[in-house]
């Protein structure tokens, strides 16, 4: 006669329980990613639409009438339904006609920020452009 433990087929309960920790393991590892993805992702975007604003800025500047002279200048311009602080500063050179241009660009602050805009910026341009006009 058989006993009836062969009889019986299916899982244990320790058995159950070691695979459900098993799998609340696995998905604890894939939520802790997917949330490093998700904010990389954010980062990401902010860093690219600083840049292209730079690239924008850079753009006036070299097809602005006027000559480009030694400068430090802020402005704010509204850009993918967000506000960005930007500082473009101009730099004379040894060679004559040649200018030094850095440009940062990052996200306007929700309330007051007491770091300066070079600090806090998300894109940095930097780049000569020559005035021989």
């Amino acid at each position: 006669m058989k006993s009836s433990r062969s009889l019986a087929s299916g899982f244990t309960l320790v058995e159950i329980l070691v695979a459900l920790a098993i799998l609340a393991v696995i998905a604890a590892a894939v939520l802790a990613a997917s949330q490093q993805v998700s904010s990389n992702l954010i980062h990401l975007q902010e860093r690219s639409f600083a840049m292209w604003i730079a690239e924008n800025r850079l753009i006036e500047m070299r097809i602005a009438t006027g000559p480009l002279v030694s400068s430090r200048e802020v402005r704010e311009v509204e850009f993918a339904n967000q506000r960005w602080d930007t500082l473009s500063v101009v730099e004379n050179t040894q060679t004559p006609g040649l200018r030094g241009v850095t440009i940062w660009v990052a996200a306007k602050p929700d309330g007051f920020s007491s770091l300066p805009l070079e600090q806090r910026s998300s894109a940095r341009l930097a780049t000569y452009l020559y005035w021989g006009r």
